[in-house]
């Protein structure tokens, strides 16, 4: 048989596999178990064919066993040579006492019982022969190479030296404890101890290598086993040695010449290894495996041939014969042992060789085919590339080569271009400035010149140019040429100018805003002033009579002014976008469509978008022009987190909304859903947690104000919607927005007025005004009490719940809505929870009213400062005339 290599040069040995513990604590069993049969079999066949007075074998087969275990299983294998050796021990000295005896469970345990010292004894020769399998390991793996695959001569030297040395302990040991009881006889443990001492060696020179050859073969290819030469070798080796040691042919023997017949025979010592060539023959062109088989054949036919009383070993006593035989078998071992390793070494020698041939060889062809793709690549890379003008000059400037990107681009082909001075592709006044000469200059000098200017194709067209110039130079140093890279950026250009228009745009949209901001509040206060002034001047318009003309023109003329000041703050509030919305029914899809040029212009070359509208073109209901800035700002903040460039999605669709537990005042319902999200930074929870505070902003200074995000969501929640962000860090943003659908629009009844008679009808109520200023709150209680209402006040919202848990009685709250700390609208809510039956008029110098608390309807009662008496008197009679 022809064995598959033993190694190979950058063969790294696979790891086994982590098993479960279970499996791994079974098969450790399993393996210590088959260790202990193994040895404990071996070993009764080994003490069967023991020779006689001895106490020991020529070949003892358990040693070699016990060596491959250990160096194939690892430590653990002692146990199992513990236990064989044990059990193998006790039994034969059960048989020694008990000649013809079975040796049944009941009979081994009651001689146990009977026989101590002999129990003893077998425990200390069975730890004496797992000291032997430990202490050869230990040599072998140490000073080997660890493998204990015996393919090369050193490995053998160290493996024969371990055969040699670790038996000393087996045989001390075992010997030792025999003495001890007497089964060897003291006169005699000198011979004992040798022979037992040289039947190890023997055991693990011919087993050892046969089982470590077998375990290391790995799966081989029957079809490649030269059975013919295999079978031929093994029986010319059998027969060989069957006629040195054995009496088959002895008839045969006695019709060969007399030379050959002394030469088989005693007479010449060197008959013995005429088997030798046959094991040659077996080492040469079979493999290790093979040899080993072979070595052990040789062992076994010799050994019984000599226990037979046959062969050249027979003669003599029977320790000479033994020892004759042990020391034929050790010198034919180790010798074919160390032609095996030599062998090897030679084939892994050759093996390398080839390998490292082969290697080159692919080498070389890798690199000739890397070169030759590499050149391919090149070309394909110039005449490809259409994108950029890539092309070559010689030292003076001239075009010596051209690719399709520069015909793309310049309008030249090949044939019109080559040979022309690259100035041509200038535009006059730079060719006038000897812009062209000064870059080849610059290039020759620093190695590269850069710039991004206008050049002009042959059309006369101008496009705007990243151009790139680099000094070609050969390997003396001296200048051979430019090559020249030109990409045309003009695209790019005007879209970074549309973009900072855009960004310009934006700044000064958010800065009004701010500026709003400031507005409304001066408005605010403003409408509180002119109440008062406008209540006073009726006040003193009642009480001028008929005879003071001068006085009741003063009074007329003031009023006037009044009013006309009230104009001013509601454009005021008209700036600052206090005004109430302009909810109309809006497409979309539509919308979003007619938004995609605005959205190319910002977004730019690097961030790509993608539209992705809803199959039944959703309608909602809101204001649509600020919707179209929410959106703005969302693509806007999209681009700003992709730095790198990225992808931008906006959807749009109709779902359902489910709020989830921290969004109390989320309507749950179907909506209509506009939707946008990027492939950007991502936010860490922190920041997502803050988006919508004014102001807050995680950009650099100067590149945003925080006002964008705050604005679309004051924009959705005075639409009655939701907004919701998702985000993670590296994981894109999502913003979705959540508007009312116009199917949901209630339908809006007018208000029916209230006749004079229901107002009549409430004369005296009991209203309770709240007005955190003070000449406001005053002029509406005074007024009030002209009409015939009974009037109590509060500055506050916390005074108001005083005095509505005082008087039950109260029907009317006249309430502002900017009150401090504790606004209009929640104290409105909190007084509507404790009197249901209260109903609610809201007074603000801002033009939008509050959204109305649950009980008022879709409608807040809302009177707008500044207001006159009888736009009092009409609010709060038709306030009074609403059911509770």
């Amino acid at each position: 048989m022809t064995d598959t290599p033993l190694s190979r040069p950058g063969h790294a040995v696979t790891a086994p596999r982590r098993k479960p513990q279970v499996l791994a604590l079974a098969m450790a069993v399993a393996q210590i178990a088959i260790v202990a049969a193994t040895y404990f079999l071996a070993a009764r066949l080994g003490l069967r064919v023991e020779f006689e007075g001895t106490q020991a074998s020529a070949l003892w087969p358990p040693s070699g066993l016990a060596l491959a275990a250990v160096l194939l299983f690892g430590p653990r294998a002692l146990a199992g040579v513990v236990v064989g050796a044990f059990l193998a021990n006790f039994v034969d000295l059960f048989g020694k006492a008990s000649p013809g005896a079975a040796a049944s469970a009941v009979a081994l345990t009651a001689f146990a019982a009977a026989h101590v010292s002999e129990v003893v004894a077998a425990a200390v020769v069975g730890f004496g022969n797992a000291l032997e399998a430990l202490a050869a390991s230990v040599i072998v793996r140490r000073y080997g190479t660890g493998m204990a695959r015996l393919d090369n001569a050193p490995d053998v030297v160290i493996f024969v030296m371990a055969a040699v040395i670790a038996p000393l302990v087996a045989s001390t040991v075992g010997v030792g404890a025999l003495a001890a009881i007497d089964v060897i006889h003291k006169p005699v443990a000198a011979v004992a101890w040798f022979t037992w001492w040289l039947g190890d060696v023997t055991g693990i020179l011919v087993v050892t290598p046969l089982v470590l050859a077998w375990a290391h073969l790995g799966s081989v290819s029957w079809r490649s086993v030269r059975w013919a030469e295999m079978l031929a070798a093994l029986a010319t080796l059998v027969a060989v040695a069957a006629a040195v040691f054995t009496h088959w042919f002895a008839g045969l023997t006695a019709h060969l010449p007399a030379a050959v017949q002394r030469f088989l025979g005693n007479e010449i010592p060197l008959g013995p290894y005429v088997v030798a060539p046959a094991l040659l023959w077996i080492e040469f062109r079979l493999g290790p495996a093979t040899g080993a088989f072979g070595r052990l054949l040789t062992a076994v036919i010799a050994a019984a041939g000599t226990l037979s009383g046959a062969g050249p070993f027979a003669a003599g006593t029977t320790n000479g014969s033994l020892l004759a035989l042990q020391g034929f078998v050790s010198v034919v071992t180790v010798t074919m042992m160390l032609i095996a390793g030599a062998l090897g070494e030679r084939r892994q020698a050759i093996q390398e060789l080839t390998w490292s041939r082969e290697q080159l060889e692919r080498r070389v062809e890798r690199r000739t085919a890397a070169l030759a793709e590499s050149e391919t690549r090149y070309r394909t890379l110039v005449e490809g590339v259409t994108d950029y003008a890539i092309y070559l000059l010689d030292p003076e400037g001239h075009v010596i080569n051209w690719n399709a990107g520069a015909q793309r681009i310049k309008g030249y082909t090949a044939e019109e271009i080559i040979g022309q001075h690259f100035s041509i592709f200038y535009t006059p006044e730079d060719r006038a400035a000897q812009m062209p000469q000064r870059e080849l200059d610059i290039a020759a000098r620093d190695g590269k010149f850069e710039i991004e200017a206008w050049r002009v194709r042959k059309d006369g067209g101008r496009f705007y140019a990243n151009i790139v110039l680099d000094a070609l130079r050969d390997e003396a140093g001296r200048l051979v040429g430019f090559a020249k890279i030109t990409r045309d950026i003009t695209q790019q250009v005007r879209q970074k100018e549309a973009l900072e228009l855009a960004r310009a745009s934006l700044a000064q949209a958010q800065k009004m805003e701010a500026i709003g901001q400031l507005t409304g509040g001066i408005a605010h206060d403003f409408n509180n002033i002119l109440t008062v002034i406008i209540g006073n001047v009726e006040i003193i318009q009642r009480g001028v009579g008929d005879t003071q003309a001068k006085l009741r023109d003063a009074a007329h003329a003031a009023m006037r002014g009044a009013m006309r000041a009230a104009a001013v703050t509601q454009r005021l509030l008209a700036f600052a976008r206090r005004q109430p919305l302009d909810p109309r029914p809006v497409d979309v899809n539509v919308l979003v469509a007619e938004m995609n040029g605005l959205f190319d212009r910002v977004l730019g070359e690097s961030v790509t978008r993608e539209m992705r509208f809803a199959e039944v073109a959703p309608r909602c209901f809101c204001d649509a022009n600020q919707l179209e800035t929410a959106l703005l700002n969302l693509v806007l903040n999209a681009r700003d987190a992709m730095p790198e460039g990225g992808k931008v999605v906006v959807a749009t669709s109709e779902e359902q909304l489910s709020p989830a537990p921290d969004e109390d005042d989320v309507k749950p319902g179907r909506y209509i859903v506009v939707r946008v999200s990027d492939n950007g930074i991502g936010m860490r929870p922190d920041v997502r947690a803050r988006v919508f505070e004014p102001f807050f902003t995680t950009k650099e200074v100067g590149k945003g104000s925080g006002l964008g995000l705050s604005m679309v969501y004051g924009f959705v929640k005075q639409s009655q919607g939701h907004i919701r962000v998702e985000s993670e860090p590296g994981k894109g943003t999502i913003v979705t927005l959540y508007l009312p659908r116009e199917a949901d629009r209630p339908i809006a009844t007018a208000p029916t007025p209230a006749s004079e008679l229901v107002i009549e009808h409430r004369m005296g109520a009991l209203v309770l005004v709240v007005e955190d200023n003070a000449e406001v709150r005053d002029l509406a209680v005074g007024a009030l009490r002209g009409l015939g209402y009974r009037v109590i006040s509060a500055a506050d919202g916390e005074q108001a719940l005083g005095l509505i848990a005082a008087e039950p009685g109260i029907e009317l709250l006249f309430v502002d809505v900017g009150l401090p700390r504790f606004d209009g609208t929640s104290l409105a809510v909190e007084a509507m929870r404790r009197c249901p039956r209260l109903r609610v008029l809201f007074t603000t110098g801002h033009g939008a009213g509050p959204a109305p608390p649950d009980g008022l309807g879709d409608q807040a009662p809302v009177l707008r400062k500044p207001f006159t008496r009888d736009d009092l008197a009409r609010a709060v009679g038709r306030a009074l005339a609403n059911p509770p």
